[in-house]
């Protein structure tokens, strides 16, 4: 996990706190919103961050190195946005699917983190818009997803690097936190527009 390598190096140089930008779930439509300051939930997490290998090992299910990100993507020098996300979620899928087969303990837990989050069904529904194998895969890249969290923040707090995840003021206007629970909401904008750097 490239959270948990990062608190090492943090606490190599002397860091005693590790903090990110928001990992929320992101707008899908192409072009890409790569913006964390927008996402369409403060309750779910990005399946870009999801590290496919550690999913694959979580859902029980081979990654072929053909699903994975081409290098010349994972190398370049802009992020293409696009490219990764057609990587990332096919392989995902596949692991989406060997979890929705599996059985014994590996399917259990994954019920366990199901059934702990009610809100998580009407999220992949949500996304999925009607089809049941997209709802099946954002159930089980959040169940990654959250595993993963947990397993760098355990880490970051054995070597003495907490973590810090940073939380976006507002949610995409169009997105799930506002489609929910749209009594919540105000139709409100706060901040500066994004610059050329940013």
């Amino acid at each position: 996990l490239d959270l948990a390598a990062f608190a090492d190096l943090a606490t190599s140089w002397g860091a005693s706190l590790i903090g990110t930008l928001p990992l929320f779930a992101m707008a899908t439509e192409t072009p890409i919103d790569p913006s964390p300051y927008l996402p369409v939930s403060r309750l779910f997490w990005n399946d870009l961050y999801v590290d496919v290998a550690n999913a694959a090992e979580l859902a029980g299910c081979e990654t072929p190195t053909s699903m994975r990100p081409r290098p010349e993507v994972t190398r370049a020098n802009r992020v293409d946005y696009e490219a990764v996300a057609a990587a990332k979620r096919s392989a995902l899928d596949r692991c989406a699917t060997a979890m929705h087969t599996a059985e014994g303990q590996r399917r259990e837990e994954f019920e366990r983190f199901v059934a702990a989050h009610p809100e998580l069904g009407a999220f992949a529904d949500f996304r999925a818009k009607g089809d049941e194998r997209t709802a099946r895969y954002h159930r089980f890249v959040q169940y990654a997803a959250s595993t993963q969290l947990a397993e760098a923040a355990a880490h970051g707090d054995r070597v003495g690097a907490g973590l810090y995840l940073d939380l976006p003021i507002g949610v995409h206007p169009d997105g799930f936190d506002t489609w929910a629970n749209p009594d919540l909401f105000a139709n409100a904008q706060v901040g500066a527009p994004p610059d050329a750097l940013a």
